[in-house]
């Protein structure tokens, strides 16, 4: 069997990360070939010596005519239009099964409408196409500016990205689709004429130093966030939280590792400045591997919020809790997955700070619950269970095709003859007939 795995897979980045730690075990099972989307060289990709392929050096038709010769095509897909933007042109034109990174596309359709096409009307079809008449208001208000576009209450931010996540238009031309939470695939499930399949994720961690050059301060408990510090990250409700409580700001450092967006940065210097958190709030930046490794080997307590939650299942936390790292998160989608022993659950800036009190002051709760998490994470995440489910859902999708190709072209031939979704009785029969095929 052929596989083409269409992925970003540049070293900074986490989806690649993923796919660089599936590859040699699928290339147990069949012929795959890595399709490169976000890059221009192997020296700038997870695993340089693998089979790849680059969209960006061979130009995106020539690109389809490669992904062709293929049994099958896995579609990686993210919000981000820069690095997901091949991927999708490429799913639209040949069905495949798709892995929903994130459930919410909002930001990808914008940055394909608003910023690649200049086409604000595209964006509010996709929002009708999506969610009704409810996304089309949405969609227009978007593409008038009468919501709000930046601060930490700008739109791109909030709870409507959730509502109006625009999954049906980044799945429309789907085989299948892969998602690695519950709420996911639930999610796609409302809307799906496909097959849906949960799958956890597989272990892409990186070994923690036996003795991490981060120098302990005595009597100081480590708090670390990290990954791309966006406002749903709740950064600002942690330093909130700190600021408030007279045991954390005598007791804790706060370490915050990834890129920080200049908006969000300029709402967050004045607060800890006028909290007079200087000393405790510690920005890193973007940092390698190996040192981001040295962070999370110190850290006590691993924060690890998304309020709002976009749909997407985090990888930063397996990680965290297969290192058997105190994690707290927001008692909301993915993250509630989690048994209640295995992670610190809040819902509220004053549940935060209660739990991080209770932390930082506890340490047989603060072990035993990193001792759970990482119990669990061990029993729940394997890359060899990943990829055997994996392959037993290709080889599925792959015994229905034909029929999908022929429930296709009879939809056409349909449509040549005018038929619409007013013609019930006909479209029953006609459903029940390719049912039987199947």
């Amino acid at each position: 069997m052929k596989i083409a795995w269409f992925t970003p897979f540049s070293s900074r980045n986490a989806i690649g990360h993923y796919s660089s730690v599936i590859y040699p075990e699928l290339t147990k099972y069949a012929d795959v070939t890595i399709f490169v989307s976000d890059v221009s060289s192997p020296a700038e990709t997870w695993l340089p010596k693998a089979n790849l392929i680059f969209s960006r050096t061979l130009g995106l038709e020539a690109t389809q005519a490669r992904l062709r010769q293929h049994d099958i095509c896995i579609y990686n897909l993210g919000d981000h239009f820069g690095n997901h933007g091949d991927i999708y042109f490429s799913a639209m034109e040949i069905p495949g099964i798709s892995i929903v990174h994130d459930l919410v596309m909002n930001h990808f359709f914008s940055g394909l409408y608003f910023a690649r096409l200049n086409n604000p009307q595209g964006y509010v079809r996709e929002l009708l196409y999506s969610h009704g008449e409810a996304g089309k208001k949405f969609g227009e208000d978007v593409a008038s500016g009468r919501v709000k576009g930046d601060g930490i209450d700008n739109v791109w931010m909030s709870s409507a990205m959730l509502e109006f996540h625009m999954a049906r238009s980044a799945l429309r031309n789907a085989l299948a689709v892969v998602a690695h939470s519950r709420f996911a695939c639930e999610a796609v499930q409302q809307f799906a004429s496909f097959p849906v399949q949960h799958i956890h994720f597989p272990v892409f961690v990186n070994s923690l130093p036996a003795n991490s050059p981060v120098v302990n301060e005595p009597n100081k408990i480590r708090l670390l966030t990290f990954g791309n510090l966006n406002s749903n990250k709740a950064v600002h409700l942690t330093i909130e939280a700190i600021a408030h409580s007279p045991l954390m700001r005598d007791r804790v450092v706060y370490d915050l590792i990834g890129d920080l967006p200049e908006w969000y940065k300029v709402q967050l210097d004045p607060l800890i400045e006028r909290h007079n958190l200087r000393n405790q709030i510690r920005f890193h930046g973007f940092v390698s591997d190996e040192t981001l490794a040295e962070y999370v080997g110190a850290a006590d307590v691993i924060i690890n919020l998304r309020n709002p939650h976009f749909g997407e299942s985090s990888a930063s936390l397996m990680q965290s809790l297969w290192y058997g790292k105190s994690t707290v998160v927001w008692k909301h989608g993915y993250y509630d997955e989690f048994p209640e022993t295995t992670v610190a659950k809040v819902n509220s800036v004053e549940s935060l700070q209660m739990v991080l009190e209770l932390l930082v002051k506890d340490e047989t709760y603060r072990l035993k619950l990193g001792q759970n998490g990482a119990s669990y994470a061990h029993q729940t995440f394997s890359t060899l269970r990943y990829c055997e489910s994996m392959m037993n859902f290709i080889e599925e999708v792959l015994r229905l095709k034909p029929a999908y190709a022929l429930a296709d072209h009879t939809y056409k031939l349909l449509r040549e003859f005018g038929v619409d979704q007013r013609d019930q009785v006909l479209l029953k029969l006609i459903a029940l007939e390719l049912g039987m095929l199947t």
